[in-house]
């Protein structure tokens, strides 16, 4: 038992554990108080669902990121200080967007502060040895990362399972790199939207709300920082496939509502899950083959860090070409309406 207390699996236990057990509680305080998304146009759940699932999430990221850090320290003295409070940030200001709808550009800032204080505590694109290139570059990743997990959260159990597939995978690059505390931050992440998943799929009892997706991509982002950091070119590279699924959604959507003539910030039916949905597949099929895809994205990420820089250049070059195949494809897939969706 000493063994598996010491080992950074427990990590995972703790994260688990606490959203089990706190997500029914953070439903119960939802419905109380009436935190419920109500359904629309752009939108395929048909009844109010409450949504504060970002709050347990958090506590368990916190509560497991914590023990990660105090039994395994390998990280630099202020830099888990840092992840915590930056976390925390963009959090509250998922959670007051949840309760109050907050503009866009006011989580925006959240997150661009956020990602300063990571940036000056080591948390760095480290693109070249210069700060005024490194650092835009830095709050690029973290904006486009964490809002790409936001609009990923478009269905049931989506967003949370690609986070737990996507952290398990950056758990396996820690363990390569043999950062134990690593190693344990990422199975928090894993563990805490792994508990959320039970109640989140195939039928949603509550949803992530802006607080748990919020987290969910920003997580996502410091740990690809953390893994490839200080390494050769493909490692670097390998955490941008990790998170590769996330950021195709975004820009095919993005393409596609600017080929429609429409605001990228209005929303629709429009994501990869929608579109395999409008080819026959039930909501729940679409949202397993999205996962599908997104496990073949990690399995590339670790064919490339173990890839020659030629070998790993080639690859890089297939898998985008062939996204680009797939993105032409699906972008034939009719928009389907909110009548059409299967459950």
């Amino acid at each position: 038992m000493h063994n598996f207390i010491t080992n950074p699996a427990f990590c995972l236990l703790i994260a688990l554990v606490i959203t089990l057990v706190g997500t029914p509680i953070a439903r119960s305080i939802a419905l109380k108080f009436n935190i419920v998304d109500k359904p629309d146009f752009r939108r395929i759940h048909h009844e109010p669902t409450p949504y504060l699932g970002g709050l347990f999430i958090y506590i368990a990221i916190i509560v497991a990121g914590f023990f990660a850090i105090t039994n395994f320290m390998t990280l630099e003295s202020l830099a888990p200080v840092s992840l915590f409070v930056g976390l925390t940030l963009v959090f509250l200001a998922g959670l007051l967007d949840d309760l109050f709808s907050l503009p866009a550009g006011v989580k925006m800032i959240s997150i661009g502060v956020a990602a300063s204080l990571l940036y000056v505590n080591g948390f760095s694109v480290e693109f070249t040895q210069y700060h005024f290139i490194n650092y835009p570059l830095t709050l690029f990743w973290f904006l486009g990362i964490t809002n790409s997990a936001n609009l990923m959260d478009n269905m049931n159990g989506l967003a949370s399972g690609c986070s737990v597939i996507t952290s398990l995978f950056m758990a396996y690059l820690a363990y390569l790199r043999s950062d134990p505390s690593l190693i344990g931050l990422a199975l928090a992440v894993a563990g805490a939207y792994l508990g959320f998943l039970k109640y989140n799929f195939p039928k949603a009892k509550i949803f992530l709300g802006d607080s748990g997706s919020i987290i969910l991509g920003f997580s996502l982002a410091a740990l690809g920082l953390m893994v490839g950091r200080h390494t050769g070119p493909m490692t670097t590279l390998a955490p941008i496939f990790l998170v590769g699924l996330f950021v195709f959604d975004t820009f095919f959507v993005a393409f596609s509502r600017w080929a429609r003539k429409i605001y990228f910030w209005e929303g629709g039916l429009d994501h990869t899950s929608h579109r395999f949905v409008s080819l026959g597949f039930s909501n729940t099929t679409a949202v397993m083959m999205v996962w599908g895809i997104n496990v073949v994205f990690g399995l590339n990420a670790v064919i490339l860090w173990h890839s020659s820089i030629a070998y790993g250049t080639a690859l890089a070059i297939i898998i985008f070409l062939l996204g680009i195949a797939f993105w032409r494809r699906l972008d034939q897939v009719p928009i389907i309406e909110k009548n059409e969706t299967k459950k």
